[in-house]
Formats: structure tokens, C-alpha cells, sequence
């Protein structure tokens, strides 16, 4: 595996851009930290953010429409302007990290999560070997870093407390997230850029370092999305495989997910239970009934981001909280943003993987999609800010230098 050089700046912006939003306690200073994001960018990158926009200004036009959906419900629902500011800040955050990274976004992003998968197997690891060492970073997190989630952080690390409260019998791995099936999904997208982005793929490629490492931690987060995620990219690399042991691989592979699923408590049956339970429950699938019913009443432009428009003083309770990530962002912006985002991913997609020279970029690029919609279901992502920053990819340069070509 080759990706072009990368430096320590870039990894750093990166991880930066992902934790700001996944972490439980940074999640807090939101707007600072933003702000902070940006001044980086500029001061570091103002070459680079520079040349993109002389190059091609469609990405600030973008930015723009992004932002006239916060414009219409600030008009039809009375929310507060000061709202805009700082959605604004988040598109334009965004877009100046893919205007920074530029050519090597997509192998900064593959190696700082590979390299971030190394740091939280070890903390895995010997949290799982030393159950005492988990107990004193639980405290730490709790003392230092307090948060509104159920996992204690050290920011570079999120305790899974349920394992050593007893909850769960298994260790699950949340990496820098909130919980592990946030971070299951980051990790995922990440194999999909590896395996997907070869010239000439082949099933060893599965077991090189970067992609071991990779499937390793997303088997660790023991999260029903991360590992549906995960079958279905190893899927889909595999029918993409040219060899004549192709259909042999895949229907091997497809043995080992069916008894999986039925085997493993937290893949069939935790998706029949959650399903049995979906009008009874703000599950999954429960959200999903909900956040159907306040859809059909908004559907095209939603209710905004801002909850307090729905849902009143029981806004950002654990009440009203709906963990579907694709329901809830129609609810919040309506079918238009949804569909447009989904186009936006589609053509960036697709224009990485033309300059990256692979085959049949039409339907690498509906795994993609695919595969994000499905781990979607389960987790509030779509709206990060490095899958914002994907939206901005098509126009941030005529080229990109990922390669793999081996």
C-alpha cells in the first residue's frame, strides 16, 4: 500500500476535525473549538485554501446552499439568527479542511485512523488485561472531563463503563468517540478508502498491516453497526475481486456472516429484540416510527436543526432523544438536504476513485453510499464535520495523490 507523503500537520488536522465532533467532552466547547479550527486552517494552509478557491470558487457557492436551509428555518420557524453564525462556521470549517488537505484528504485520513486504531487497541487492551487501570481512567475521565454521555473520556480515549460496571460481559472499544459504534463507523469508512481505492485488488490485500489493523478494531467495537458495516464492505470488495475463487470467497464469507448473525447476541438478536420493541422503545427502529410521523409533516424541508422547534423544554433530553441518524436529519432539514447531500458524496466519491484509476467507479461509489446509510441507521454521523468536509472533495482539486498501487 502506497499513500503519498504525509505529514505530521495534516494528521493532526485530521484527528482534529474528527474529534471535535465524535468526543464526548470537546463536544462541550463546540464553538470554540470551531473557531479555533478555522484560524488553524488559515494560518497554516492559506496556500492551499488560496489556490482551490481561484481554481474553483463552486466549493464557497456550496457552502452557501448549505447554509440557505438554516436561512429558510430561520424565517419559517423564528429561530434565533445568532443560530446561523454558528452553522455557518461549521460549513465553512469544513470546507477550508478539504480546501487544506486538498489532494491528500482521503490518505491523511486512511493513515490517521490507522494510526489512531494502534493508540486504542493498546488502551484496549490493557484496559481488558488490567480492568484496575480502566477503573483509574473511568475516574480521571470523570473528575477532569465531565460529560453528558455514559462513557467517561481522557479525550484521546473513551472508557467503555459498562464492562467494568458489570453491564456487558465483553470490553467494547469506543476509541476517541462517545461509544464504540461511532467510532466503528469512522474506522469502517476508512477500509472502505483502503480496499476500494487498489488498482488491481486482490483477497491478500484484506490481510495487509493497515487493513488487519483496521478490521481488528472494528471487530473490538462489538457494535451491531459497526460489524453490518463491515460484512457488507468486505462484501463488496470481494465481488470486485477478478479471480476465479471469487464466488468461492464470497460464498464462504457469506456462511461466516449468517452464523454470525445468528450466533452473536449483539447482531440477530439485538436487531429482533430492538425491532419487537420499536413501538414501545426510541431504539433504532423506534426512532425511526417517530421521526417518520414529524417527516410526514415537514417532509421536504424538515424542522431544523434546532429541537427546541418540535420538541419544546424536553429538547436534547433523553426523552426526545433519536438515535437514527438518517431520520433525523430528514426530520431536522427535510428530503431536499438529504438528497442533496447524498448527491454531494456521490460525485466526490466518484471523482476519487476516476483520479485514483480504478474500475467500475459507478458501484464502488454506491458501497459508499451504501455502506454509510446502513451504519447511519444507528448513529447520529451524517452531519459530522469530516463528512461534511467529503461534500467539498469534488471541487477542491483536479487530482488527488492517493495511491495504492501494488
Amino acid at each position: 500500500m502506497i499513500i503519498n507523503r504525509i505529514n505530521y500537520l495534516d494528521v493532526f488536522l485530521m484527528f482534529f476535525l474528527l474529534i471535535i465532533y465524535a468526543n464526548p467532552y470537546l463536544r462541550n466547547y463546540t464553538e470554540e473549538l470551531i473557531i479555533a479550527g478555522i484560524l488553524f486552517c488559515i494560518i497554516f494552509y492559506h496556500n492551499s485554501i488560496y489556490n482551490v478557491i481561484k481554481q474553483n470558487n463552486i466549493g464557497l457557492v456550496l457552502v452557501f446552499l448549505l447554509i440557505s436551509f438554516d436561512i429558510y428555518h430561520i424565517i419559517a420557524t423564528g429561530l434565533k439568527s445568532t443560530a446561523l453564525i454558528r452553522v455557518s462556521a461549521y460549513y465553512v470549517f469544513a470546507f477550508l479542511c478539504a480546501s487544506a488537505l486538498n489532494t491528500r484528504f482521503v490518505g491523511v485520513y486512511v493513515k490517521t485512523i490507522y494510526y489512531y486504531s494502534i493508540v486504542g487497541l493498546l488502551f484496549y487492551c490493557i484496559i481488558y488485561l488490567f480492568p484496575s487501570f480502566g477503573h483509574s481512567l473511568n475516574l480521571i475521565g470523570e473528575l477532569f472531563f465531565p460529560n453528558n454521555t455514559t462513557n467517561n473520556t481522557i479525550i484521546i480515549y473513551t472508557i467503555e463503563s459498562s464492562y467494568l460496571d458489570g453491564t456487558l460481559n465483553y470490553l467494547k472499544n469506543p476509541g476517541f468517540a462517545w461509544e464504540a459504534g461511532l467510532y466503528s463507523i469512522f474506522v469502517n469508512i476508512a477500509l472502505y478508502f483502503s480496499l476500494f481505492s487498489l488498482n488491481k485488488p486482490t483477497v491478500s490485500s484484506l490481510f495487509n498491516v493497515i487493513n488487519l489493523v483496521l478490521i481488528g478494531t472494528v471487530l473490538s467495537t462489538f457494535s451491531t453497526a459497526g460489524y453490518i458495516g463491515l460484512f457488507f464492505i468486505i462484501l463488496m470488495f470481494l465481488f470486485s475481486v477478478r479471480t476465479k475463487l471469487k464466488y468461492l470467497y464470497i460464498i464462504s464469507f457469506l456462511l461466516i456472516g449468517i452464523s454470525s448473525y445468528l450466533s452473536l447476541e449483539y447482531l440477530g438478536d439485538k436487531i429482533s429484540d430492538q425491532a419487537e420493541q420499536a413501538f414501545e422503545s426510541q431504539n433504532r427502529f423506534g426512532s425511526f416510527l417517530l421521526d417518520w410521523e414529524d417527516i410526514k409533516k415537514r417532509p421536504l424541508m424538515g424542522w431544523s436543526r434546532d429541537e427546541k422547534i418540535l420538541f419544546g423544554d424536553d429538547a436534547w433530553t433523553l426523552e426526545t432523544h433519536r438515535p437514527n441518524g438518517i431520520t433525523n436529519l430528514i426530520r431536522s432539514y427535510g428530503l431536499l438536504y438529504f438528497l442533496l447531500l447524498g448527491y454531494l458524496w456521490f460525485l466526490s466519491i466518484k471523482r476519487y476513485l476516476y483520479y485514483s484509476g480504478v474500475r467500475s467507479r459507478i458501484f464502488k461509489t454506491f458501497v459508499f453510499l451504501a455502506a454509510l446509510y446502513m451504519m447511519a441507521f444507528s448513529q447520529l454521523v451524517l452531519n459530522s464535520y469530516f463528512f461534511l468536509s467529503l461534500l467539498f472533495l469534488n471541487y477542491s482539486n483536479k487530482r488527488y495523490s492517493y495511491s495504492q498501487n501494488k
